[in-house]
């Protein structure tokens, strides 16, 4: 029997980072091993992310500006006869994404409440703060909401159920993360705060592939300017499950991230650096397992200090986050919406 094919339409690049692309290929990993194949459309960036960290074989078709967006769409779903579409963009139409829907089943991740109106099979919004009453639908449309349904690559939840202590020793593990393209420069920022914490830090620096600034960094760290801390850079990482699990705190953007390293039980901190992470910042504060630095230009390096220093001493604290973390975000989100996606394209009628 010929198996079923999922086509994802999703763009990265140094201006809207990787996270689209990320999150399908978290999809895309258990819609395979549901033995089900995967086709992405995607421009220059997204195949660079792709080649990088896919880990299992996919098909690629390279998305043109020149042309109509829905005509391409169509067109690869009639190629590789696929039977069910995943779209995620900041960039549609009410008017596009009927015409796909109208060619192929549909569903679109979106944690924005971009459209006024979605006529597709499904709507996906994987943030906890997700509000299933802001979306306008057809009568036929799911809408699949809230952290039960968070894409994490399969990786995070084997790393998950492995056993784990909330460590006293010092020097404090640190990571620093801010996605895919850290335009802001955050990373070399925070770092220039914390080197002048009074107690030594392990700092795990991530880089993401779009990211701008590697040689000001590298030469600062050979510069050896804090003798007191360790460095560590670490460039387009595969499997970041694996570096998370070994921090005690993790520093990042208010994106995916956050729902990684609560997954991991690893407390965090975030900075919010586009308006779209607002609500996710805050409600993970709220929930107790990150703590919200602010907007990133709100923030100073007295307060940030303070925070750090205070998340390293009080062990009882950094417990309780790691706690909260896991039991919000279970690692099976990426599964429960591949599942749904087979029963549709069987005709099963999904979850």
């Amino acid at each position: 029997m010929k198996k079923k094919v999922v086509l994802f339409r999703c763009d990265a690049s140094q201006q809207i980072g990787v996270g689209h692309v990320m999150r399908c290929l978290s999809l895309a990993q258990q819609v395979e091993k549901l033995n089900m194949d995967c086709v992405f459309l995607t421009n220059a960036g997204g195949d660079d992310v792709l080649r990088h960290y896919a880990s299992f074989p996919i098909f690629t078709s390279r998305y043109s500006p020149n042309e109509s967006e829905i005509d391409q769409i169509i067109k690869i779903a009639e190629k590789f006869q696929a039977s069910y579409a995943v779209w995620d963009s900041y960039d549609m139409t009410v008017d596009g994404v009927a015409e796909v829907q109208n060619h192929i089943p549909l569903m679109i991740l979106d944690d924005v409440y971009l459209l006024p109106h979605y006529s597709c099979d499904a709507v996906l919004n994987q943030n906890l703060y997700a509000d299933p009453q802001k979306y306008s639908v057809n009568h036929l449309t799911t809408i699949l909401t809230r952290s039960q349904y968070t894409l994490l690559r399969s990786s995070f939840r084997e790393y998950m159920e492995k056993d784990r202590e909330i460590s006293l020793q010092m020097p404090a593990r640190l990571m620093l993360s801010f996605g895919g393209s850290d335009s802001d420069d955050l990373t070399s920022l925070i770092i220039g705060w914390l080197i002048k914490l009074d107690f030594p830090i392990h700092f795990d620096i991530v880089l993401g592939p779009h990211y701008a600034f590697k040689s000001g960094l590298l030469e600062f760290v050979a510069a050896d300017l804090a003798p007191n801390h360790k460095f560590m850079i670490h460039d387009n990482v595969r499997n970041m499950a694996e570096l998370f699990i070994q921090q005690d705190i993790v520093i990042c953007a208010g994106g995916s991230t956050l729902y990684e390293v609560a997954c991991l039980g690893i407390p965090s901190c975030c900075i919010i650096t586009a308006d779209n992470q607002v609500e996710l910042a805050k409600a993970a504060e709220e929930h107790g397992f990150s703590k919200n630095l602010g907007y990133i230009d709100e923030i100073n390096p007295e307060f940030i200090n303070s925070i750090i220093e205070d998340l390293i001493i009080d062990h009882k604290k950094r417990i309780h986050m790691s706690e909260i973390g896991k039991v919000i975000v279970d690692g099976l989100g990426a599964y429960r919406v591949a599942s749904y996606i087979l029963e549709k394209v069987h005709g099963k009628g999904g979850i």
